[in-house]
């Protein structure tokens, strides 16, 4: 390529079918001129930054800053794919003691985007804004601090489980979700008695899909209800399926399946038993690992495939954070102030 050119992109109008990498230079130099791109190519670059930085081929330092960017771009439809590449590394890196500061970061960087678009649908909302704000609403209150979000995600949740048609239904699920992970465990049973009641499918689904109350005593209730006359077999796995993302130790999920797995799987169809491994995705640490390899080595050979397949991912995640959590939390310390 040539050394003289301030940047290159290589896949232009994102229509290639490869990777790409340039001199680290002229990448920087494109993504400082990222506003002259078509959203297409924004999109893709973000893509094709994630995979290098998952290859080592890219340093964290220079992901984020890739990430950044796109952040701030002025169109949702750009914004929506980097709001999900910050949920992943929420998801893979957060924990206890970094939480904080990946919450100033997630404030930083996307409470004036919130105070933007808001909660309330509004009259000519583009689809892709439509899509933006559940999930804009869900990372924030995840992961963030902002209170606004919570309280207004909260007041949405309490209306949607009292009426079906108080809230679109593509937020619904996502101030439920909010809105259990925030709380001490007072609405659970509001959110029971709301599924309980409910008529509508679509209005269950949003609501069992949300009870994900950390407080331990709830959790296991939660898990007891997954396998109750009151939920549908095909959904009987979800909640057990959820939990380990959400937790940092899974030590309540392995106790309540030692003492329910038979019941588990009397609910669930046949053909979900031999995957049952798999529900116990986003085992990101030593700890959880060896809990997965001491509940499921020698136990049954249905288990084995899935359970193979798990232990590499866990490898990989674990392996991902400990390369780059500490250039992740060096990044973090400029949103101290």
């Amino acid at each position: 390529m040539p050394k003289d050119a301030d940047w290159i992109l290589p896949d232009a109008g994102a229509e290639g079918y490869f990777r790409w990498q340039t001199d680290i230079d002229q990448f920087y130099a494109l993504v400082n001129d990222i506003e002259t791109l078509e959203n297409r190519e924004k999109i893709a670059l973000l893509d094709n930054s994630d995979a290098l930085l998952r290859a080592r081929k890219l340093s964290l330092e220079d992901y984020m800053f890739v990430l950044t960017k796109l952040l701030d771009d002025p169109h949702p439809m750009v914004v929506l794919p980097a709001i999900g590449k910050v949920t992943t590394i929420g998801n893979t890196f957060v924990r206890e003691d970094n939480a904080a500061a990946f919450a100033r970061f997630v404030d930083a960087e996307l409470s004036d985007r919130f105070n933007e678009v808001g909660i309330e649908t509004r009259e000519g909302d583009s689809e892709a804004l439509i899509r933006l704000r559940p999930r804009l609403v869900r990372l924030l209150g995840q992961f963030g601090s902002n209170p606004a979000v919570k309280i207004a995600a909260a007041e949405k949740a309490d209306l949607y489980l009292e009426s079906a048609d108080a809230v679109d239904s593509n937020l619904a699920r996502h101030v439920l979700i909010v809105t259990a992970l925030n709380d001490d465990g007072d609405r659970y049973e509001k959110y029971v008695d709301a599924y309980l009641e409910s008529s509508n499918a679509r209005q269950k689904s949003n609501i069992y899909s949300a009870m994900l109350f950390k407080d331990p005593a709830i959790v296991r209730k939660a898990l007891d209800f997954s396998i109750s006359d009151a939920v549908m077999a095909s959904d009987a796995a979800y909640t057990l399926g959820t939990y380990p993302t959400l937790m940092e130790d899974h030590t309540i999920l392995y106790e309540w399946l030692e003492a329910n797995l038979d019941a588990l799987e009397a609910k669930i169809p046949s053909n979900q038993h031999q995957r049952i491994p798999t529900t116990m995705a986003g085992i990101c640490n030593d700890e959880n690992l060896a809990l997965m390899r001491e509940f499921f080595t020698d136990r049954d050979e249905k288990y084995t495939v899935s359970f193979d397949r798990q232990v590499e991912n866990a490898g990989t995640c674990i392996a991902r954070r400990e390369h780059d959590g500490p250039a992740l939390m060096e990044f973090l310390e400029q949103y101290d102030n």
